[in-house]
Order: C-alpha cells, then structure tokens, then sequence
C-alpha cells in the first residue's frame, strides 16, 4: 500500500525523518516555505531592506532560496536583483551562469554577472596554474568570490546580501572553525555578521536552518532547473572530510547537524564580549573592509602576482 501524505492523503514523496512525517510534493513546499518565511522573520533578514541582492551560483541551494525568498520581496516592494560570480572554471562555471541566468529572468529580476578575469586581470584556472597545485583552490576561490560579492553587492546599491548557505554548509563552516582554533572567526559566526562597517554589506541566509537534501528536494518538486555538476577542484577541499563525517553522524542521528550548529551558536554569542573591540577597517591596497591593516584577497592576489 503506497504512503500517504500526512496533511492531505495524497501520495506521499517524503519522509522527514526526524519528525516522521511523511509529504507530498505540494505540502512539502508550502512547509518548506514556511519554515524560512519564519526564519526570515525571526531573524529580521530582509527588515527594513530597500535593495537586496540574491548570491546565485545556479546551484540547488541558490536557486531555492530565490525561488522562497523572491515573494517576499515583492510584497514588501524591495528592489531586487541577482548576481553571480564567474570565477573561471573551465566545463564547470558556464553551466551554472545559465541557469543562475534563467532563475533570474523567471522572477524578472536584473541578473548581473562579475568575473574574477575582469576584477583580477586572471580567473581561478591561471590563478592555480601559477600556485602550480589545486590544493589551496578553495582558499583562494573562497576568499575571492566573497570579496567580490561584497563590492559588487554595494556597488549595486544593496543594502542585504542574500546567499544560498544551507544547514549543511554552516555546520560544516562551524565545525572547520573549531578544528582550526579559530575563536575569533567562530565568534564572529551566527545568523548575523558580529562586525559591521560602511563598506560591508550586511549578509542573510535565509536556508541556514534547511538541510541540503530538502533544497534539492525544494528543487524538484517545483521544477526548477538547477546546475548540479561538481567543481573539479572541491575533491582537495579538506571540508570534505569534515562534511562526510557530519553526515555519517546525521544518517545515525537525525538532527544532529541541527543540534550542533544551535550549540554553536550559543558558544558564539558567549564568545563574542571577548571581540567585542574588534573593528573592521578598510584595507591598505584595496579600500574594501577587513580586520587587518591588509585583506585576505590582496594577501592571496600578491601571492600570486596579481597585487
């Protein structure tokens, strides 16, 4: 006998483990929905927001958290635009411009493009062929992408920077946090940014409490086309080791990732009296905010020539 959806009989596409609920394609969306409409509230992402940006990859967490979040918006009459980064990855990046492209158009929204060739005079490719290994890829595609994003999203006249961060990303983000010893950077984490400046455009990530499979799910059920291949340099990435680890533990106890990350958060807030005069300032090189007298993108860049 086929299950049943636990809200209207019809044929369940499901089972939510750790509330044992069993969904429908619909129900689920509207729950889903919801859920990060709560969030939204809760934490006053959008507040007060006149021009907001949406970070859109192409991927499945970017374009469900556009697809939630839009309505929103619109209601509440935000400007609203979406962005993406090109960093210059060959048989990889196109693919998720185009559909970062089509989520953009579907909601009427100006879809802005910004490349690391064009910001950096070279794209993450050439940036690695001078490292001679991928290995700190992810470092400097990390670093990069943020600053960029940060620019642009104030250059654009955004008051919010909207990311598509899932649970998932931010336990693992957590976890990396506390194996490195990084107090500072961990005080600094939480639903809002700790630091603030006239630079830095105030980041909300509406998904932080959705795990990756139920945004792909999201995904799915709603038909969204969604760029799901994977960057050829996340295999040196040492949060994959740090991800597998959270997922054996989450397969064995449901809701661990969740758990963690909310006492994480709570570590955080008690940390945060300790950074309390830290200050952001605008970088020697650059002028862009940052916590030191140089920035980590022109540290990376000058490492490579490129400053």
């Amino acid at each position: 006998m086929n299950a049943r959806c636990d809200f209207c009989s019809g044929k369940a596409r499901y089972f939510q483990r750790h509330s044992g609920t069993r969904f429908c394609g619909r129900c689920f969306t509207k729950s889903l929905r919801r859920r990060v409409w709560r969030d939204i509230g809760r934490n006053r992402i959008i507040a007060d927001s006149r021009s907001i940006v949406f970070a859109v990859s192409g991927g499945k967490d970017s374009v469900a958290c556009l697809d939630i979040v839009h309505p929103l918006g619109k209601a509440r009459k935000i400007q609203m635009a979406v962005l993406t980064i090109d960093e210059g990855i060959r048989g990889y990046r196109s693919e998720g411009i185009k559909r970062a492209r089509k989520a953009a158009k579907a909601g009427g929204l100006e879809f802005h493009v910004a490349s690391f060739k064009q910001e950096f005079g070279a794209d993450l490719d050439s940036i690695i062929e001078r490292l001679g290994s991928p290995k700190k890829a992810c470092t400097y595609c990390g670093v990069l992408r943020r600053w960029m994003l940060n620019k642009w999203a104030r250059e654009l006249g955004s008051d919010r920077l909207i990311t598509g961060h899932n649970l998932d990303d931010e336990a693992e983000s957590a976890l990396l946090n506390l194996i490195r010893g990084d107090p500072a950077r961990l005080a600094r984490s939480g639903p809002e940014y700790l630091l603030s400046h006239r630079k830095l455009v105030p980041r909300g990530k509406p998904l932080r409490g959705v795990p990756g499979k139920e945004t792909l799910l999201y995904d799915i059920f709603n038909g969204l086309d969604v760029h799901l291949g994977s960057c050829p340099y996340a295999e040196f990435d040492f949060r994959n080791a740090v991800r597998g680890f959270l997922n054996r533990v989450e397969e064995d106890r449901p809701t661990s990732k969740s758990s963690f990350l909310s006492t994480v958060d709570k570590m955080s807030a008690q940390a945060r009296p300790l950074f309390a005069g830290t200050k952001l300032v605008e970088c020697s090189k650059c002028g862009e905010p940052t916590v030191g007298a140089e920035c980590k993108a022109c540290q990376l860049l000058g490492s490579v020539g490129l400053l």
